[in-house]
């Protein structure tokens, strides 16, 4: 297997609406960004994962037993793996 290392732009708060079929198109809460979860590695099978994380308003590197606060620039610069978003 190989790694796809294209670059995905995603956004902090998320509207589901236009992507909805007509019979459910209803009024969808929106969604917000909770996490970002990173690998880096040549493939899928070997590298390291860690993961960026939100508290209130503020941002996290969680990075095994490390812990930094980071600006949420640095969270939307990162190269995604699994985004993670809640009813907002």
């Amino acid at each position: 297997l190989s790694r796809l290392s294209k670059q995905v732009h995603f956004p902090i708060r998320l509207d589901i609406a236009d992507y909805m079929s007509r019979a459910n198109r209803g009024k969808p809460p929106p969604y917000t960004l909770v996490a970002v979860l990173v690998h880096r590695g040549r493939s899928c099978d070997c590298g390291h994962y860690f993961a960026y994380v939100r508290k209130g308003k503020d941002w996290y590197l969680a990075n095994d037993a490390e812990v930094t606060k980071v600006d949420v620039e640095e969270v939307l610069r990162a190269q995604a793996y699994v985004l993670v978003y809640e009813v907002a």
